[in-house]
């Protein structure tokens, strides 16, 4: 069949362009083997160009940003609309490119016009929630979006996969670079035409055609992007999520692959269990994350489902696309349709029994019989490797506590399926099995309101419904002056810092004498280049959760990669801003900032560590700030006088007093402190820095000791962009009586807590 190419070029800013490089690559039907066109191959320039354009539309004063909520979802309806409109021509398109038959490619624009509208519903009720506390603060939570978005997408649903990622995202206020695969890039850039037709800001979609190794590497590594989706293979998976740790540690989202079991139980109807079995593996040609590639048949049946399956997948038909009765077409290209043969021979040399298939289909383009084999056994390669094609695995099984166990028995765990009449014996294999979703009496049934992804090496992250939408927006928690692992039911090996165990210690004594468990809470006191990495790359430990350093942070993130993709959770270091306006009452200012700085000796990941003061105030804070710091007892941490103790060794004690020798180097003004306190032990004075600039060591590093580093400004625009001119965004804090101002402040300080007048 003959179709236009209407779009071959990279779109960046509502713009077509040419590779920077003056590379294009080459897209290839799958049905014929022969090329379709050469497409525009974006480079580590053009992912540049990308970013910088995003920046300025993602700015807080952006036509983007500046938008209603309500506006915003009539441009995320108006692209469904769009994509309904050229159904006809976007159908043909996905199937030349993609190889499935035409009905389903209709079914897929469908699927992601209404996944747009699902998530253009969203973006007036993405709302926080006011959090119960004094009767002298308010606090509540903001959600905002997370800025920079790049987005990879796969091969088999290309135009699906797409509104998985844009719908969520844009819902969220986000700006986005998305890479669609290089096999099927030709829907995504008839969407960007789309896109700018139907009225999205310059720079807010961006759609980049290229391969993985340099397109896709140059978003995953840069520093300005602070999202990274993908779906794909755990391999390339993995990649990324190291990638993000090395780079800025931005915001990581997987979904990768799958070896899905479908387990069928001895009182399943034959016929439907048959064909619902046959639908989970073959569709999309088994170029799907969940499909059914290991169905566990009950031993009472298995020689019968055997026949059935053998007679239904015959009369399957395996051809031309456009052909109204094609029920499969090919594999996507050369490289898979090879692999997937060899794991055919693969499966016959272990000794499966090829019941069915296994053969090329003609003679031109990646097109394979259905193939079924039975006596699989779970060692054999395909019972435990993603093939990603059409390869029934029938596997037989005798008790439901065997069945439950062997379908566990993997790296993956994005989703299952039960065919059962007993309900309870359902609502077990519910419990039980370790996968995203699990379908009983159903299989892969999807829908825009209900949550998708993986357990273990599937993925981390959610996608569709209310769930995906929190893979796309920051929570800002606001606190206005006028409180979880056990919950979950979980079990924990629990590391201190190898400078403080001894309470940690004494608090498992406690965990015992309250009656937990053996084996629940176990506390491991050790160094971190050891026991903490003992517990960052163990392959059977499902998550991590560290408080400390942004470059211990980067390791962990990093070695959970390389082991299991367990989940990681990380609170970091700060920078974190305090902005004193000129309205400010000047005693209470000096006192919050203070305690902002000095609080447990400075060490503390939210120590208000850059005072900002406005120009007008600035001497006298600066004044009224040594007055009181010249009062504050350093010492003896037992004496009730003392409000400063020691820092907490030798190693942070030399670092500090090092940052305070760079500060009077870099040309900051020593006002006050500076010294050790005592001959013995590791006190040091709390020191006051004043005309201290942005670009000075002590302005910009976390030094986690008592040092005050205190700005002058002058405009408020200035002082916000001052603000967040860091890679940190921890917490920040405003004292005005201007509420007009405050709230401009809440909105645009990039931090997870921001609060006011405390």
């Amino acid at each position: 069949m003959n179709i236009e190419i209407k779009y071959t070029q990279i779109f960046i800013n509502n713009q077509w362009h040419k590779a920077d490089n003056g590379k294009t690559f080459s897209v290839i039907n799958p049905s014929t083997g022969e090329e379709i066109c050469q497409v525009e191959e974006a480079s580590e320039v053009d992912v540049n160009k990308a970013v910088e354009v995003a920046r300025k539309a993602f700015n807080i004063n952006s036509p983007w940003r500046k938008l209603e909520p309500a506006t915003r979802g009539s441009l995320i309806r108006k692209f469904a609309s769009l994509l309904r409109r050229d159904i006809d021509y976007l159908s043909k398109l996905e199937t030349l490119n993609n190889g499935k038959p035409l009905e389903e490619s209709k079914g897929d624009i469908n699927l992601s016009a209404d996944c747009m509208d699902y998530y253009a519903g969203w973006v007036d009720k993405i709302v926080g929630e006011t959090i119960p506390s004094g009767h002298d603060s308010f606090i509540y939570t903001r959600h905002e979006p997370i800025g920079i978005c790049g987005q990879i997408i796969p091969w088999n649903y290309p135009i699906m996969m797409l509104a998985w990622k844009l719908g969520p995202a844009l819902a969220c206020g986000n700006v986005i670079i998305l890479k669609p695969a290089e096999q099927t890039p030709l829907t995504a850039l008839y969407c960007a035409a789309l896109i700018k037709e139907a009225g999205f800001p310059p720079g807010v979609v961006n759609i980049l055609p290229g391969d993985g190794p340099i397109c896709g590497n140059a978003i995953a590594t840069h520093k300005h992007i602070d999202k990274i989706a993908f779906t794909g293979s755990v391999e390339i998976g993995k990649k990324i999520q190291i990638a993000a740790a090395q780079s800025n540690l931005k915001r990581v989202s997987l979904e990768l692959g799958g070896k899905s079991p479908l387990i069928i139980c001895e009182d399943a109807d034959l016929d439907f269990a048959v064909n619902l079995a046959h639908r989970a593996i073959f569709t999309n040609a088994a170029q799907n994350c969940t499909a059914g590639s290991r169905t566990f048949v009950h031993t009472k049946i298995y020689d019968a489902f055997i026949a059935r399956s053998i007679e239904l997948t015959k009369k399957r038909i395996v051809g031309n696309p456009f052909d109204a009765n094609t029920k499969q077409g090919p594999q996507i290209n050369d490289s898979q349709f090879k692999k997937i043969l060899n794991y055919i021979e693969l499966g016959k040399k272990d000794g499966a029994k090829l019941e069915y298939g296994g053969e090329q289909v003609g003679d031109k383009g990646y097109f394979i019989q259905p193939t079924i084999f039975s006596n699989v056994q779970d060692h054999m390669k395909i019972a435990r490797e993603e093939i990603f094609g059409p390869v029934m695995s029938i596997l037989k099984f005798d008790s439901y506590d065997e069945v439950i166990e062997r379908a566990n028995d993997t790296c993956f765990g994005l989703g299952a399926g039960v065919i059962t009449k007993d309900l309870t014996r359902s609502l077990t294999f519910a419990q039980q099995l370790q996968a995203g979703s699990v379908w009983i009496n159903d299989y892969d049934v999807v829908c825009n309101q209900a949550p998708f992804g993986g357990y273990k090496q599937s993925g981390h992250g959610r996608e569709l419904g209310r769930y995906g939408l929190e893979e796309y927006y920051e929570i800002m928690m606001l606190a206005w002056k006028l409180g979880p692992a056990l919950a979950c039911g979980n079990v924990i090996i629990l590391k201190p810092a190898e400078q403080t165990p001894l309470t940690a210690l004494y608090c498992a004594a406690l965990i015992k004498e309250a009656g937990f468990p053996p084996g629940v809470v176990n506390i491991l006191p050790g160094d971190g280049p050891i026991c903490g990495n003992a517990i960052a790359t163990h392959e059977h430990i499902d998550k991590i959760a560290f408080t400390g350093s942004v470059e211990i942070g980067k390791k962990i993130q990093i070695a959970a990669a390389q082991s299991n993709l367990k989940r990681v959770s990380l609170e970091l270091g700060g920078k974190s801003p305090l902005i004193i306006c000129e309205d400010a009452d000047l005693d209470f200012a000096v006192n919050l900032a203070h305690r902002a700085i000095f609080t447990n000796a400075a060490q503390n990941c939210t120590a208000g560590s850059r005072t900002f003061v406005h120009a007008k105030i600035y001497d006298a804070f600066i004044a009224r700030s040594i007055e009181l710091t010249k009062k504050r007892i350093v010492g003896d941490p037992f004496d009730s006088n003392t409000k400063q103790g020691p820092q907490i060794n030798d190693s942070q004690f030399k670092k500090i007093l090092n940052y305070i020798e760079l500060g009077k180097k870099d040309g900051a003004k020593l006002e006050y402190g500076g010294e050790q306190v005592g001959d013995k032990g590791y006190f040091i004075q709390p020191t006051i820095f004043s005309n201290v600039q942005d670009h000075m060591k002590i302005a910009r590093e976390e030094i986690f000791g008592p040092v005050m580093s205190i700005l002058k400004f002058d405009s408020y625009d200035e002082v916000i962009e001052r603000a967040n001119d860091t890679c940190f965004g921890l917490g920040a804090g405003v004292i005005t009586k201007d509420l007009t101002r405050s709230l401009t402040f809440a909105q645009q300080l990039q931090a997870g807590s921001v609060w006011i007048n405390d």
